[in-house]
């Protein structure tokens, strides 16, 4: 199946496609490249690219075989390989990186779109729900939560919503406490910008669940379970949201990550 293609930019060139640089990277010589330093036949500095790793004993020209080598970022002699700006090391370096990195971050895209291709129809349907088991275990018998929800696109919803960020939104469980939709909410701004860059159009969270039993519930326990079902749902990073039990005070103490305080407009995309 052909990929299509990014809107061309000013040049009028389309950028390539996953497939395309997919493809690219299996056609260039194997990894992995290495940083060499050498010496061209004047005893002039040499920075190449290499499928050797370099030996430190700075080669001189002919003591090094050509046939190894993938790019040059510095040849001085004659000198028609220099850049303006003398980064002959930070280029050399960078192509070398490159060999490894691009494939694995055109593998993780993939991976990405795969997952959010999942998690929302393009036709805006909202998805199948899924449920998220929050249970924290302490002394006092621990805090637990079971969150249920699915998503759509914004602009596909059929009644009211909250607005957390830029195209980032929440309906929340008919009949919700107003501290549960609050706590709700901050769990979803927390990764609002992770999800943005999901899916660039945005989404909506629509939370057909939330139940708890009331003897091992704080309203806060809201957020922690958004959190892992956004989690387990997009394969989002650990933003550091957190509840411990604190034996001194006899209570829990609730943590947020490095993010600014809940409910600040630091936690979403304007």
């Amino acid at each position: 199946m052909s990929e299509e293609h990014p809107p061309a930019g000013e040049g009028g060139e389309p950028e390539p496609g996953l497939d395309e640089i997919e493809e690219m990277c299996a056609m260039a010589t194997p990894g992995p490249w290495f940083v060499r330093d050498l010496d061209d036949s004047y005893a002039m500095n040499l920075r190449a690219v290499s499928t050797v790793a370099d030996t430190g004993r700075h080669e001189r020209w002919p003591d090094f075989d050509h046939g190894e080598l993938i790019a040059a970022t510095l040849v001085q002699e004659p000198r028609y390989v220099d850049c303006a700006d003398e980064r002959w090391d930070e280029n050399a370096a960078f192509i070398a990186m490159a060999r490894e990195a691009v494939p694995r971050l055109v593998k993780e895209v993939k991976r990405l779109r795969q997952l959010l291709a999942a998690a929302v129809p393009g036709d805006g349907r909202a998805t199948e729900t899924s449920t998220f088991a929050y249970r924290f275990r302490s002394p006092l018998g621990g805090l637990a939560a079971d969150l249920t929800a699915g998503c759509m696109s914004p602009g596909t919803e059929d009644g009211f919503f909250l607005q957390i960020g830029r195209q980032v939104r929440l309906i929340p469980p008919a009949g919700a406490h107003w501290r549960d939709v609050h706590w709700l909410a901050h769990g979803l701004a927390a990764h609002a910008a992770a999800l943005l860059s999901l899916r660039p159009g945005g989404l909506t969270v629509r939370v057909t669940s939330f139940t708890y039993p009331l003897a091992r519930y704080r309203p806060e326990v809201a957020a922690l379970a958004m959190d892992g079902w956004l989690r387990q749902q997009f394969g989002l990073p650990d933003r550091g949201l957190r509840v411990a039990f604190d034996a001194g005070e006899g209570g829990y103490t609730f943590q947020w990550g490095h993010d600014t305080a809940p409910f600040s407009d630091g936690l979403t995309t304007p």
